[in-house]
């Protein structure tokens, strides 16, 4: 398997942070061995649905056609490759399931809603940096200077769905991030304006209320990364 140039700093990506926080003392290992030296093959593999669903979300109309344009453009790619061929099926079922279930998140009609950067501050703990880079910037619509802040974090794994206790650690982790990155003395960042969506699944993940117990868990996780890093 070839794999990208070896990453000298701790560095873990939000998902994997999620699995790591779940996961047995092997995958754990795994997790660290995969984020120093990560496979060629892993990055951006849901680029393709991302962006397509990313453009719906952040469109005034919100007008479905956009996404059977996307599925019928991928349909119409023939790619060689058997890895291309599923890359493509794998995004054209991205979209699909999304188109099926995001009536989840009908209520995104009280946000403004924008794009997120490509290029984010990682949030760094316990010596880790943390890459978090919400798709998707939600802000209320209020006339008073009293605005709240939020994100959309999209999930894609379509053989490992989300459960509760790993989309929690996620939306923990992701609305740490906003309070970092987001929040000033004009905006606020409410726990029910974090939201993690998984794509296949369709399900919403808010940060819990009781968080604190869940960032002590993700910082010692993160000490744990940076003192196994070295040896990986």
């Amino acid at each position: 398997m070839s794999t990208t140039k070896e990453r000298k700093k701790p560095r873990i990506s939000i998902n994997k942070l999620g699995e790591y926080m779940t996961g047995t003392p092997f995958n754990r290992k795994t997790i660290i061995t995969e984020q120093k030296k990560p496979p060629v093959f892993k990055s951006a593999y849901y680029q393709f649905a991302e962006l397509a669903i990313v453009s719906f979300l952040s469109s005034i109309n919100k007008n479905i056609s956009s996404l059977d344009n996307s599925i019928n453009e991928l349909q119409s790619f023939r790619p060689s490759k058997g890895y291309q061929r599923s890359k493509n099926r794998s995004n054209i079922e991205a979209i699909t399931s999304f188109k099926n279930a995001y009536q989840g998140l009908s209520d995104l009609s009280q946000y403004s809603i924008k794009r997120g950067s490509q290029k984010v501050p990682k949030l760094k703990v316990g010596g880790v940096n943390i890459s978090i880079r919400p798709e998707l910037i939600l802000t209320t619509k209020n006339d008073d200077d009293n605005n709240d802040v939020g994100v959309i974090k999209l999930y894609f794994s379509k053989n490992s769905p989300l459960d509760e206790e790993t989309g929690n650690y996620i939306s923990t982790a992701t609305h740490q991030w906003v309070e970092k990155n987001l929040v000033s003395t004009e905006l606020n960042a409410p726990h029910h304006m974090t939201l993690v969506y998984d794509v296949f699944s369709g399900k919403i993940f808010t940060p819990p209320r009781s968080f604190i117990k869940r960032r002590k868990d993700i910082e010692a996780a993160c000490e744990e990364i940076y003192l196994m890093w070295p040896h990986m």
